[in-house]
């Protein structure tokens, strides 16, 4: 899977350049298991004209800052070809709908990100003109506000009336786990005691057979879904889209 990080445009001087491994290592934490690639983010004490909606914006802005980060990894074609992988891969992208997502390759600077991230807010059970989810954030110190279907069109991602927004309730993780791992799951117990073949906390993504599917799976684990914990492991909502 490739990677992509770039430096500071000389077209865009308000916005924060973007900082080397090497430069941040030295403050960096010591690094969690799954996270080894991950960096400090190294902004400049000024927000380079960034303007506040409120308290509460800069207090996330400010949390945000002193978390790690990682870079940002894109489908690589190059390399999906070589390894026979990249019909399959695009087979399954796209009966998700995501395949022109995933292709996309854009350039990225830490302060938008921190921005966009820092004002972002969702609100699942309203509607904006007249569709569902209210959606918004700020860009560039301008207020943006739109529904889910706006925010996917703007991503490329699909629209379903029928999609979901979460995974549902009443979806047995057990079946699909069993159907892709390569062997006999360790029967665990959850908090009520009950057996289970799928634990989330110890769902190993290296015990799906098919490399194809594998490799979907960290596609998802690092464009889909944002994360917090270790990669090594297949959480609920990628298992439920694979």
């Amino acid at each position: 899977m490739g990677k992509k990080r770039v430096g500071d445009s000389s077209q865009t001087p308000s916005l924060s350049k973007k900082t080397s491994r090497a430069s941040s290592s030295a403050g960096a934490r010591t690094h969690t298991r799954g996270t080894k690639d991950a960096y400090l983010l190294v902004l400049p004490p000024s927000t380079r004209g960034l303007i506040f909606a409120n308290d509460a914006h800069k207090v996330k802005y400010e949390s945000l800052c002193s978390r790690l980060t990682n870079e940002q990894k894109f489908l690589h074609v190059e390399s999906l070809r070589t390894l026979g992988l990249y019909e399959d891969m695009q087979m399954l992208l796209e009966i998700l709908g995501l395949l022109h997502f995933a292709e996309r390759h854009c350039i990225t600077f830490d302060r938008l990100i921190l921005e966009f991230l820092s004002s972002l807010r969702v609100d699942w059970n309203g509607t904006y003109r007249g569709e569902i989810v209210d959606i918004s954030f700020r860009m560039f110190n301008i207020d943006h506000r739109m529904s889910l279907k706006g925010f996917n069109n703007l991503l490329y991602c699909p629209n379903h009336p029928d999609s979901f927004c979460d995974v549902p309730q009443r979806w047995k993780p057990d079946p699909a786990w069993l159907s892709i791992t390569c062997a006999k799951r360790k029967t665990y117990s959850d908090r009520f005691g009950q057996p289970r073949v799928y634990d989330p906390r110890q769902a190993k993504a290296t015990d799906i057979c098919n490399p194809t599917i594998r490799y979907l799976q960290h596609l998802l684990a690092n464009i889909v879904f944002g994360r917090n914990d270790s990669q090594n492991v297949c959480r609920k909502g990628e298992l439920f889209l694979l």
